[in-house]
């Protein structure tokens, strides 16, 4: 409106007179305000595929965008961190995802304008079964045969029934090759502090890059610290007794039955006491529910969702760290567990990927 000029006409019944003509001089701005000249569109895509949503906008200066995120059906709409260009990518989907809603602002120094609301929709994968063509990442490996060396040390807040518990951390050492009741195994050692009571737990199992099956040949468990007094549980499992967990598609689940016989030794001012034995048989589904990013107060993550239900027992779910399978979360009915720090080799890690 710069330069635009401006007069009046004022008449009664006796006649009519106009005035002088005024020119507007509009200081300080300079430009045109942006417009969306494409909108943004809903997005359908299968676990753990990324979705893209993109728009298109013109103005002087070049815009900015800020994309912003609503989980309740497009109520309230959140801005997401570092997502300021015309695209937006997630870094990984899982069917919880399905059903948000994502949309932009435009700004520059001549005003704003907001784009369209759309909606992700993530179908479940398919395929899979036990035998590797699962759509999981190869990343979502268990900690246990991690390369020979690393030390991963986590910490955890603990709540049951909303009641926050003892801080918890513990510290996992990869071994590397060893043996263990004659079989050749991979060992890995979990040192844990402020549970219960302080343990040490050595753990031989087996991973199959091909499969994709873990098999757990049984575990050494010296729960306290004390070199006088500690009880120590060995734990065999019989085989075969095959975890597929890991070659599961999204949304697929798969049972399995195992047998563990179990050998308790504690020890008391130096004196071992009479060993106990026992024999128990277990049979748990796991699911596979996708990928899924999530944040704790340990950091930003990318996880791989898992529920493992055992019969006749509640059911808990783990939100496992894609590339390290660090527990980032677990959910059981009254307790609630979540990261607050993690360190891979001593250097602290606050997002991954």
């Amino acid at each position: 409106m710069n330069g635009h000029q401006f007069r009046v006409a004022i008449q009664n019944g006796a006649g009519l007179v106009t005035s002088g003509a005024a020119t507007l001089t509009v200081n300080g701005m300079s430009g045109s305000a942006p417009a969306i000249t494409q909108q943004p569109t809903d997005q359908s895509v299968t676990v753990p595929a990324a979705a893209t949503f993109t728009v298109a906008a013109s103005g002087v200066p070049a815009p900015d965008y800020q994309w912003q995120l609503s989980t309740d059906g497009g109520t309230t709409f959140n801005d997401i961190a570092g997502a300021t260009a015309a695209s937006y990518t997630m870094p990984a989907t899982s069917t919880g995802d399905s059903g948000r809603k994502y949309r932009v602002v435009v700004s520059n120094t001549s005003g704003s304008v907001m784009s369209d609301a759309v909606t992700l929709t993530v179908n479940a994968g398919t395929g899979g079964g036990g035998g590797g063509t699962g759509t999981i990442p190869t990343t979502c490996v268990p900690a246990n045969v991690l390369p020979a060396g690393m030390v991963l040390r986590s910490d955890w807040a603990l709540a049951v029934n909303g009641v926050v518990g003892t801080p918890q951390s513990a510290t996992l050492t990869i071994v590397g090759a060893s043996t263990f009741q004659g079989r050749a195994a991979f060992e890995a050692k979990l040192d844990t502090s402020g549970t219960f009571f302080p343990a040490i737990t050595r753990v031989f199992s087996s991973y199959d890059t091909t499969s994709r099956l873990l098999t757990p040949y049984g575990s050494i468990v010296r729960l306290g610290i004390d070199p006088n007094n500690y009880t120590e549980v060995t734990i065999v499992g019989r085989q075969p007794a095959r975890y597929p967990v890991y070659a599961l598609a999204a949304g697929q689940s798969e049972t399995v039955t195992a047998t563990a016989d179990t050998t308790m030794v504690t020890v008391v001012n130096g004196v071992a006491g009479a060993p106990a034995t026992s024999t128990e048989t277990t049979t748990t589904t796991y699911t596979f529910h996708g990928t899924e990013t999530i944040t704790v107060p340990g950091g930003t993550f990318l996880t791989c969702k898992v529920t493992e239900q055992v019969a006749g027992g509640s059911a808990q779910t783990n939100w496992l760290m894609v590339g390290y399978g660090v527990n980032v979360k677990t959910q059981t009915a009254n307790t609630t567990q979540v990261l607050t720090a993690v360190s891979v080799n001593g250097t602290p890690l606050t997002r991954f990927p």
